[in-house]
């Protein structure tokens, strides 16, 4: 879908910010990827905010390295556990090379517990006895837990809105 990086240009724009492209890929489609990274050279930006699923790294980074879209000069910003260098790392065919195209990446994860509304999230989360959680991306399964007895993240591994709003801020 796109409406992550529709999220992103209207907050961006509230903050003076302005997204010059938003590229949409098909998920398993190198062809459509690699035409996402040539949209993304030719729109001559530097910096680039990257929403992917975990089967589409090693494609990604490939393409980008292949098209010219990482390296030195290039920033990538990534938001989620799945785009964690170190989960790259861990399951890329080729961790060394990996580790070379990872470079200009930035990892952002918000802390749940970062200034003064720290405690009112904590406090929050203890107060609700169940959540339902979904996780489709690394393990699907529905299950309701009692949120009294989970400890409270400090911090949010796919909490994308927050993670953009850390990144714009």
């Amino acid at each position: 879908g796109v409406g992550y990086s529709q999220d992103l240009a209207s907050s961006a724009g509230v903050y003076g910010l302005t997204v010059a492209t938003a590229q949409k890929y098909t998920s398993g489609s190198w062809d459509s990827i690699r035409q996402a990274m040539v949209n993304i050279k030719q729109a001559n930006v530097r910096v680039i905010v990257c929403i992917a699923f975990s089967s589409d790294m090693d494609a990604i980074l490939q393409l980008s390295e292949e098209v010219g879209t990482s390296g030195r000069g290039w920033v990538w910003l990534t938001g989620d556990a799945i785009s964690d260098p170190n989960f790259v790392m861990e399951t890329s065919t080729n961790a060394a090379r990996a580790s070379h195209q990872l470079q200009g990446w930035i990892q952002i994860q918000p802390s749940a517990f970062a200034g003064n509304k720290g405690p009112k999230f904590q406090d929050a989360w203890f107060s609700e006895p169940t959540a339902n959680l979904n996780n489709s991306l690394l393990a699907p399964f529905t299950k309701s837990v009692r949120l009294q007895d989970t400890p409270c993240p400090e911090i949010c591994g796919f909490a994308y809105d927050a993670v953009w709003a850390a990144a714009i801020a």
